[in-house]
């Protein structure tokens, strides 16, 4: 059985999300996604998540200090 609140949750969105002036999305597989399946229809802004240039990997000495 569904989490109810997860199901009042996507009933909220569904109704009041098409409503929407704009809506910010973070890859465009997501804006594709609430085109089709979600029948929004404002504008969708597309902010690809990506770390900054200055981030890196750490080594396992910075790990473990």
């Amino acid at each position: 059985m569904r989490n109810s609140g997860i199901f009042v949750g996507n009933r909220f969105e569904q109704f009041f999300g098409k409503s929407a002036y704009a809506h910010l999305c973070v890859t465009d597989a997501m804006a594709s996604d609430l085109r089709s399946n979600w029948g929004v229809s404002g504008k969708l802004i597309v902010l690809h998540d990506k770390a900054p240039r200055h981030f890196r990997r750490l080594d396992t000495a910075e790990i473990h200090k």
